[in-house]
């Protein structure tokens, strides 16, 4: 028969697969900026100041880009980012 376990594992739904990294980070800046903003702009020198990403922004972009990517960024390393290759750079460890 088993254990409970290995009873339940038929039912329990699979781990999803971790996103890419970048196409995450692209999807979740796109949403967060709630704009008609072109990805193409979306380079990795683009400041984010330069598209509001500041303060509360900023947080809301982690608390999404955590809950895409399943990774919890430290403090230190999202007040470091001034780019959004640093966010990619991030995102891809």
């Amino acid at each position: 028969m088993g254990s409970l376990a290995e009873q339940l594992a038929g039912f329990m739904p699979e781990e999803p697969e971790r996103s890419d990294p970048t196409e995450a980070v692209v999807r979740v800046v796109l949403t967060e900026l709630e704009a008609e903003t072109d990805p193409e702009t979306l380079v990795p020198d683009l400041e984010l100041e330069e598209v509001g990403l500041t303060g509360i922004a900023r947080w809301s972009l982690v608390a999404a880009l955590e809950r895409e990517l399943k990774h919890t960024f430290v403090d230190s390393e999202v007040e470091s980012w001034v780019t959004l290759g640093d966010i990619l750079e991030s995102a891809s460890h």
